[in-house]
């Protein structure tokens, strides 16, 4: 498993590194994502479901190219304090 790890790491540093991600976005956009990301948090917390938010955060699905969704959310998952995660790999069901 250490070589398909390896392998992994590989595919998440090249899609952080693809410049098409790293497209700049304007203020409006910014803020949207930013008001949306506040709701989500406030009606899930107020209905103690946990919730995993992310912003711009590479999507690694089996048999797909990475994509990076201007918010991620994921239900039943809580959102870490301090978050290690350099993306969200699906295959692993937590993130990886």
């Amino acid at each position: 498993m250490p070589a398909e790890r390896e392998r992994l790491l590989v595919k998440i540093l090249d899609a952080l590194s693809d410049p098409k991600s790293a497209l700049a976005e304007g203020r409006p956009h910014h803020k949207a994502k930013g008001r949306a990301i506040d709701m989500l948090t406030l009606h899930f917390g107020t209905t103690g479901r946990a919730i995993y938010l992310a912003e711009e955060f590479a999507v690694l699905y089996p048999g797909e190219e990475v994509f990076a969704p201007d918010i991620l959310a994921v239900l039943d998952v809580p959102q870490p304090e301090d978050d290690p995660r350099m993306a969200w790999v699906v295959a692993t069901r937590a993130g990886g």
